[in-house]
């Protein structure tokens, strides 16, 4: 037993560590002897997460350290205040070093104090939680709290992917404002004399809304349940905002476990507004009021040993379907939105000769992207327009903008996306493409919500009547992808997506140019988003023309988005975007010998 070697999981939370607020975070490092307090020997094991402008922090990041029982050993937790506002800045120390002695130095930091604790003195806590007092910090405290990992239970890099929903929360602010809500989950730690709620995941916030919904994330089994499905987890909304003031946060909770979350994640068919499927808020202190609804739109245990990539942007594009590599069900009629039909014919094609994974691994992927500011999209601060916003969240337009670039950020090295509009008029003349934003390229999926942002505060633009003429988005398209083919290191291609609520006639306009620019390392995606009118895209007439006379890459691919944006189905549009790509890559490298 006393040879036995553990791995620890390492819980931090602090109080009052100084009269100011501090932009808090906290440095574990092992301590590998037992010289001087100034001069033992350590080695840094990890880092928690910045939490901004609070004195009482409580880190999410659990720190993971390898002990063996019965042995004297000891940690040290050094806190320091960033001086940088951005709390996913990355840290940088003074030296690259395994070995430090002394405390660790990261730089552009402060140093508000540091504690060495003895890990078998924490253990034979009753509840294995232990707290010290802070040097020189007028009261304050680093509280620890130690758990051995359930050793055999499961992969370390096993995840739990899931995007959870807030419906109908009520506003904790006055009529003129609206909160910006964000969502903690915590799992339960039953001690010998009292529970404890670990906090383990913090969301960003969702600003301004009553509907929130946050992010498609991911959180290692190992830290939200230590590979124990039955344990209890808290999932807490947080008004963000209510933080700066000092004002009361907590809006409420719902318990539940991870099976929880599985059994309850929305079947496809399902609208992601349907509260009769959620999790009911509630707040002890209201009692038990019920205070909205918490809807889980994605649920998904991700094993190590049967994925190649872990992080959502990139899925895997090898299979038949994107639709099998996630769970979703084959047949069209029982998703959400179908998918096009265009694809489903180009799906029976003879599959390339060499998978898509062969050359993915050599091609640097761009993106271009095409906006349209037609007259028919209607009046930007009008509800059915795909300008419009809701309670100040993403609108179709920005919504489409952002999952495409989280979708291709792991397959393009510079992620600098041209982005063009077009259908708009200056000074009264109409302009089929001009450069959206400030840059010619925005710098991934920020600095294209950004450009897009630039655009709209554009008083000079206004909505064009002509009708639409997407050449020469299409010519300029094609010309970046040959340009970024001469400058690449290997193989270079492009996809353009026009965002467009245009009818057939106004794509088939553009048949002929699709042909023309058909020798070009290049794919075209028509989104189709809606605008009221109802205007629906013929796939199969399109993709009939297209690919009868020339490279079945022009076949023009036509996505009806309107469920798509409707629900927010991230996954529905990104397996469209890269099964796309999936077909196209080896067909146009395979054509030229590639």
């Amino acid at each position: 037993m006393t040879n036995q070697i553990v791995q620890l999981q390492i819980m931090i939370r602090a109080e009052k560590l100084s009269r100011r607020k501090p932009n808090a975070f906290c440095v574990v490092s092992d301590v590998t002897d037992y010289g001087s307090v100034l001069g033992i020997k350590r080695r840094i094991v990890g880092m928690t997460e910045i939490t901004q402008n609070t004195s009482s922090p409580e880190w999410a990041q659990i720190i993971f350290l390898d002990h063996t029982l019965a042995q004297e050993h000891r940690f040290a937790i050094d806190v320091y205040h960033s001086n940088a506002d951005n709390p996913n800045v990355k840290i940088k120390f003074d030296t690259d070093s395994e070995l430090i002695r002394g405390s660790p130095k990261p730089k552009n930091c402060e140093q508000i104090g540091g504690l060495l604790f003895e890990i078998e003195s924490v253990l034979s806590q009753p509840d294995r939680t232990y707290a010290q007092k802070m040097p020189r910090s007028n009261g304050g405290k680093i509280h620890v709290r130690l758990e051995a990992t359930r050793m055999g239970h499961g992969d370390p890099k096993d995840l739990f992917r899931f995007q959870i929903r807030g419906v109908n929360l009520p506003n904790t602010r006055n009529f003129m404002d609206r909160p910006d809500f964000k969502l903690e989950i915590r799992r339960k730690s039953s001690g010998q004399t009292q529970d404890t709620w670990d906090l383990v995941y913090n969301s960003a916030p969702c600003p301004n809304t009553l509907n929130p919904s946050w992010d498609l994330d991911e959180i290692p089994l190992i830290s939200l349940c230590n590979y124990n499905f039955s344990r209890e987890l808290r999932l807490t909304v947080v008004d963000a905002k209510a933080s700066l003031t000092g004002q009361k946060q907590v809006l409420g909770s719902t318990d539940t476990t991870l099976q929880g979350l599985l059994d309850a994640k929305l079947p496809f068919g399902v609208g992601n507004s349907d509260v009769t499927r959620g999790l009911s808020i509630r707040n002890e202190a209201k009692k038990d009021k019920k205070l909205g609804s918490i809807i889980v739109i994605e649920a998904k245990i991700l094993n190590a040993a049967d994925m190649n990539r872990s992080s959502f942007s990139r899925m895997s594009m090898t299979e038949g379907t994107m639709a099998t590599a996630r769970g979703i069900p084959e047949s069209a009629a029982d998703s959400v939105a179908s998918l096009p039909t265009a694809v489903e014919v180009l799906e029976v094609m003879p599959a390339p000769a060499v998978d898509f994974d062969a050359y993915q691994r050599r091609t640097d992927m761009g993106l271009c992207v095409g906006v349209d500011f037609h007259c028919d999209n209607g009046d930007p601060d009008m509800p059915g327009s795909p300008h419009y916003s809701s309670d100040g969240g993403l609108n179709d337009f920005k919504w489409i903008l952002s999952v495409l670039g989280e979708t291709l950020k792991d397959y393009s090295s510079s992620q600098e996306y041209p982005l063009w509009g077009t259908s708009a008029k200056f000074s009264g003349r109409q302009v089929d493409i001009f450069q959206m934003g400030a840059t010619p390229t925005a710098a991934g999926t920020f600095g294209m919500l950004q450009a897009y942002n630039e655009t709209m505060d554009n008083h000079g633009m206004n909505p064009s009547t002509s009708r639409r003429n997407f050449d020469k988005i299409i010519l300029g398209a094609a010309h970046h992808s040959k340009k970024a083919a001469a400058s690449a290191l290997d193989l270079s291609y492009t996809l353009l997506v026009v965002l467009t609520s245009g009818s057939d006639e106004d794509v088939m306009r553009s048949k002929e140019k699709l042909l023309q620019v058909s020798p070009s390392p290049l794919s075209v995606l028509f989104v189709r988003v809606d605008n009221g009118v109802g205007h629906t895209m013929s796939d199969v007439k399109l993709h009939t023309y297209m690919g009868s006379r020339g490279d079945s890459r022009m076949a023009v691919d036509c996505v009806d988005a309107k469920e798509i944006c409707k629900y927010r189905n991230a996954l529905q549009l990104a397996k469209v975007v890269l099964d796309k790509l999936r077909r196209d890559v080896p067909v146009y490298f395979q054509s030229r010998g590639v």
